[in-house]
Formats: structure tokens, sequence, C-alpha cells
């Protein structure tokens, strides 16, 4: 969290100072006695998620945009004639959509996911072996019959037959 605050970019706000007296290109406001001087600024900072196929979402940086700015000058109150008052206001924009970056599922993500299933069905297939090692001769001593042995019995001496039927039929 300490990397992606310290990489958060400095926001740099520039007015147009000649609107209220002052030189631009110098960059020079020089204060007159009797007047209020307020620089406006809007900024919208919005967080930038990642996130990738399994929803897991990670902040990963900041949109920084400067909105809006304006300078102004008022008249002071008489008793104020003798000071000169400078003020910024800077305001975030409120309720900014959450910016979001999806990871794309490319060739490599596939052969990672290949790789992962691959692995997953290997370790079945050893299961299944320490499986049949361990219980496979308790149930060699005890023959169920299956259902699909009785279907296998049954359907093929018959497809046989119809087989054999056809051919002397020609």
């Amino acid at each position: 969290m300490k990397e992606l605050l310290d990489s958060f970019q400095a926001v740099e706000l520039t007015w147009d100072i000649s609107l209220v007296g002052g030189d631009s290109g110098s960059n020079v406001l020089v204060l007159e006695p009797g007047y209020s001087y307020v620089f406006r600024a809007t900024v919208k900072i919005q967080p930038i998620i990642y996130q990738n196929q399994i929803t897991i979402s990670k902040l990963k940086g900041w949109k920084v945009e400067v909105t809006g700015q304006s300078v102004s000058r008022s008249k002071l109150m008489l008793m104020f004639s003798s000071q000169a008052s400078l003020r910024y206001r800077i305001s975030f924009e409120q309720e900014l959509p959450v910016l979001s970056e999806e990871a794309i599922y490319g060739l490599l993500f596939l052969i990672k996911d290949l790789g992962a299933v691959a692995g997953l069905l290997g370790l079945g297939v050893i299961v299944l072996k320490c499986w049949n090692l361990i219980f496979g001769k308790l149930l060699k001593k005890t023959k169920v019959p299956s259902a699909w042995n009785t279907i296998v019995e049954n359907l093929v001496p018959s497809m046989q037959q119809q087989a054999q039927m056809q051919q002397n039929a020609k």
C-alpha cells in the first residue's frame, strides 16, 4: 500500500493570474491592499481497480484530473482596506465511478489453466490407483453384476444375430 501511495503523482495547479492584474509570463501577482483573491480548483481523483476472471480486485493506481480552475478578485469591506486576503479553495468531485481494468484471457492464461487441469487430473488418477490397490482386492472377492455388463451381455449377441440374418438375406 505504501508503494501505491508513493506512486501517487503530485497535482500541478496553474491559474491565469493575468485576469486579476498579475503577470502570467513571470508568474508574479502583487497583492493589493483592500482586495481578496480567491484561487479555485476542482480535482477529480478516481481509483483504478484491476480485476481478473476470479473477480479478485486489487487497487492498481489513481487517475487524477483537474476539471476546473478559476481566479477572482473582490474588494474587501472598508474596515479591512489595509489588508490583502489570499485564499485557495480546492474541492474534490464526489461520487465518481471506479475505473476498472479487466484481465484479458489470452493464450498464456489458457496454457496455464490447461496445465493446472492436467495436474489435477493426474492427482485424481494417482488417488484412484491407490484406492484400487487398497480396496480393489476386497471388491474382487465379492462379484456384483453391474448394469453395464448386463446390457453388453444381452445387446452384443442380439446385434450379431441381426448381422447374420442380413447376410443370409443377401
